[in-house]
């Protein structure tokens, strides 16, 4: 800094804890803009829920599964924390639960999926 003809020397020591300090919340800014939070992941699962739905609902095999954005991790895909899509429900066979884990996945999920779809055999 300089005043008039005369200019002041700050000392190293002395700029160093000012600078660390701003360097450390500028990476804090950054990393709390960036973050993927779970509202973020939920939002995404939400806006993916109706193409879902669109394979799912004609199909009378899985009559009884419905799709929403769960608060949980996933339990299949990328599991980045609490957010995903998730599936809930009964079919009534291993081959009915089967496919519907592949049509789900056919639709390229931009979460992950947490499965809570059991299977119940028709009784008798």
């Amino acid at each position: 800094m300089s005043v008039g003809n005369y200019s002041i020397k700050i000392p190293w020591t002395k700029r160093a804890p000012a600078i660390i300090l701003y360097t450390a919340f500028l990476a804090l800014i950054v990393v709390w803009l960036t973050k993927d939070s779970q509202s973020k992941r939920m939002a995404r699962a939400a806006a993916h829920i109706p193409k879902v739905n669109a394979l799912i609902h004609p199909d009378p095999r899985f009559s009884e599964v419905k799709a929403q954005p769960y608060t949980g991790p996933s339990s299949t895909g990328p599991s980045t924390g609490p957010g995903s899509l998730g599936l809930y429900g009964s079919v009534k066979s291993e081959q009915d639960l089967e496919a519907l884990r592949a049509l789900v996945e056919s639709t390229k999920p931009p979460v992950g999926v947490s499965w809570h779809v059991i299977v119940m055999p028709e009784l008798p």
